[in-house]
């Protein structure tokens, strides 16, 4: 005799979304990709110093940097646009997966919104730093400061 079960029409019982690790992959690649422009990781690619000033440094010399570096830190700004999609993909893609496997819902949501959170800042910051890549706002110093502090996350 063959038990019989009732299987929800819900919930289906294969993950049909993309393969997590290759889109993991793609967002490492891409942030990499991200500060090779503008800091020592470009120097094998021909990159000189300066590098991307941190934020504790003289609001001057990052006013400087920002005017006489655009190409770079505009190349930065879309490859770290670009990384966001494959994170927020990533996160969203996980949270399938542990709706999947039946997980706490509460937990789900909270993963689901930490992860969406963290590609939109990933997308924030790159639209921040898009916007510094332009000469005529190098040329208020105490702006380049302020746009410096907000795309530039401190650790």
């Amino acid at each position: 005799m063959k038990l019989q079960t009732r299987e929800s029409p819900l919930v289906d019982p294969h993950y049909a979304g993309p393969q997590l690790g290759f889109v993991a992959i793609v967002f490492v690649l891409l942030k990499i990709a991200n500060v090779v422009p503008v800091s020592a990781f470009g120097i094998p690619f021909g990159v000189q110093r300066p590098f991307f000033p941190g934020l504790n440094a003289p609001i001057d010399h990052v006013a400087t940097y920002f005017g006489t570096h655009p190409h770079e830190v505009m190349l930065c700004a879309f490859r770290q646009v670009g990384s966001a999609i494959p994170l927020g993909i990533f996160f969203a893609s996980m949270a399938s997966f542990l709706r999947l496997l039946q997980s706490n819902p509460t937990a789900t949501t909270i993963a689901l919104f930490g992860g969406i959170t963290a590609a939109t800042d990933e997308a924030m910051s790159g639209a921040i730093l898009w916007v510094m890549g332009h000469p005529v706002i190098a040329q208020v110093p105490a702006l380049t400061q302020t746009f410096h502090y907000l795309a530039v996350p401190e650790f």
